[in-house]
């Protein structure tokens, strides 16, 4: 319910595999998987950064990672789940 709140495209990955975030459907196939990852495309804005403190009620600050993609206005965070 949390990523359907932002408008950023947000997916959730396991090893090769990656489905929408913000799908019922994708979200229910992969929910048992192992080392699951919400990676979430975006531009660094308020929206991000509330984002990032709510997370952290769902995982542990330092297992959320920010990887800057070749696009200087584009980041890609990935938070271990």
């Amino acid at each position: 319910r949390l990523v359907t709140q932002y408008p950023f495209q947000m997916d959730l990955v396991s090893g090769k595999h990656v489905v929408d975030a913000k799908s019922l459907m994708g979200t229910l196939a992969i929910s048992r998987a192992d080392g699951l990852s919400l990676m979430i495309h975006t531009s660094p804005s308020q929206s991000t950064e509330k984002l990032l403190m709510e997370m952290n009620n769902f995982t542990q600050p330092s297992q959320i990672k920010i990887i800057h993609k070749r696009d200087p206005g584009e980041i890609h965070m990935y938070c271990g789940i």
